[in-house]
């Protein structure tokens, strides 16, 4: 995380300064139309957050005044934190704002009432879509719903564009308003207990689910479905010379391609990098980047290997002999030399692309 995240912040900080000396060429032919509806795609990220833990339903039931606090503030956190995000991501398309497309601070506060109110909104009705029956359902009503609202937000966006601020502001009062009565009204209800835990569980499972892509030494296997994988399905051998060293490594080849957690931390690590060399300008940073990519790449395969094997008991009993240790260094040697091939053509291609798009 440190890998990524470092390099990221850095980026971030030298490009942003850029933008309010000088505006980038490649927002000259970009509407203001795109920037708004970036926007109003990011609004649907984020959920109510209730706190709500499984316990004895009974003192549950006996203690609804306190469940009642903890949802109010829960929900006071959540759109609070909601609106922040939404601040954050103004201030960061507010160079473009005031230098490209000459918004005044009323249009600017506009926009940001506008989908603070927004994702009061959507918060709320991603909550009650929770409680369809199918999926298909919930896919259904979301869909129409992205639709509805994105035509409601170019009605936003005209108004701003031609100065009626005042029904913009009338609006985004009223959805807001709306939006945080009908919010506490449902908390209140004992019925949506059992949704709230599950939203509870769905949350830390995921940030759970983060730290063991970011660290392959903890990382939990992914669990599978299906009778048969989805690919080698019909698994048959890959080398025709049946060697203790083949069969580890075409065990190794068939897990970590089967494995989407494996095969997605592989091109992170590439992606990253490349966006890292390609966007950042000094050569210094370029340099200490790319050496830390060749030292990171290296030390997750080699981790992942040993992940692999480690959890399977009947690979203890050949972890001491040599050819166990020379199919992982052909494996890591290989694969390491693919990940530089792969880096170096991305970087190729970034710059290509990069240079013609004029940045």
């Amino acid at each position: 995380m440190l890998y990524i995240m470092i390099p990221a912040m850095v980026i971030f900080i030298s490009i942003y300064v850029s933008w309010w000396t000088e505006n980038p060429a490649w927002i000259e032919g970009f509407p203001l139309f795109l920037l708004f509806l970036i926007l109003y795609v990011s609004t649907w990220v984020g959920n109510i957050r209730t706190y709500m833990e499984e316990a004895d339903k009974v003192i549950l039931f006996k203690k609804v005044h306190l469940m009642w606090k903890l949802k109010k503030w829960g929900y006071g956190y959540s759109l609070l934190f909601q609106a922040l995000t939404v601040l954050g991501s103004s201030l960061i398309l507010l160079p473009f704002f005031l230098k490209q497309y000459q918004l005044g601070y009323h249009e600017i506060a506009g926009i940001i009432i506008y989908f603070t109110s927004l994702k009061a909104m959507l918060m709320l009705v991603k909550y009650h879509i929770r409680k369809a029956e199918t999926q298909l359902i919930k896919v259904v009503k979301s869909v129409l719903v992205f639709i509805g609202l994105s035509w409601f937000s170019q009605l936003i966006f005209w108004m701003i564009q031609n100065g009626s601020l005042l029904p913009v502001y009338i609006c985004s009062i009223i959805i807001l308003f709306i939006s945080v009565f009908l919010s506490l009204r449902s908390f209140k209800k004992i019925s949506s207990l059992d949704i709230e835990i599950d939203m509870e569980k769905e949350r830390k499972n995921s940030i759970i689910q983060l730290i063991f892509m970011a660290a392959p030494e903890i990382e939990k296997p992914v669990v599978s479905k299906r009778k048969k994988p989805f690919l080698f399905r019909n698994s048959k051998r890959i080398f025709k010379n049946r060697t203790p060293i083949n069969g580890f490594i075409e065990a190794f080849i068939k897990i970590f391609i089967r494995n989407s957690s494996y095969i997605s931390g592989y091109f992170v690590l590439i992606n990253v990098t490349t966006a890292a060399i390609v966007i950042v300008p000094p050569i210094w940073i370029k340099v200490v980047i790319f050496l830390g990519f060749l030292i990171m790449m290296y030390i997750w395969i080699s981790s992942v290997w040993d992940q692999v094997y480690s959890s399977h008991p009947f690979m203890k009993k050949y972890r001491g002999n040599n050819f166990y240790f020379s199919a992982k260094q052909r494996v890591v040697s290989s694969m390491y030399i693919l990940a530089i091939t792969l880096l170096l053509v991305f970087i190729a291609v970034g710059w290509t692309i990069t240079s013609k798009i004029g940045l």
